[in-house]
C-alpha cells in the first residue's frame, strides 16, 4: 500500500510545477505594469513640478523686478490698474 501512496506524491508535484510558473509568469505581468504604471505617474509629476518651478521663477523675477522700480521711485506704489 505504501508504495501506491509514494506514486501519487510526484504525479501531484508534476500537476503543481507549471501551476507554479503560471502564477510566478502572471505576478511578474503585474509587477511590470505596476512599475509602467509608476514610471508614468512619475514622469507626470516631474513634468507638473518643473512647471510650477518655471512658474514661481517667473513670478520671482517680476516680484524683483516691481520691488526695483520701487527702489527706484523712492517707495511710492504706482497702481497700474
Amino acid at each position: 500500500m505504501y508504495g501506491g501512496e509514494s506514486g501519487a506524491s510526484p504525479s501531484v508535484a508534476t500537476l503543481q510545477g507549471p501551476l507554479f510558473v503560471m502564477s510566478q509568469n502572471r505576478q511578474s505581468l503585474k509587477d511590470r505594469a505596476r512599475a509602467n504604471t509608476d514610471f508614468e505617474i512619475n514622469l507626470k509629476n516631474e513634468v507638473n513640478l518643473e512647471k510650477i518651478l518655471r512658474e514661481l521663477a517667473e513670478f520671482q523675477a517680476e516680484a524683483n523686478e516691481r520691488f526695483a522700480a520701487l527702489e527706484e521711485t523712492g517707495g511710492s506704489v504706482a497702481n497700474d490698474e
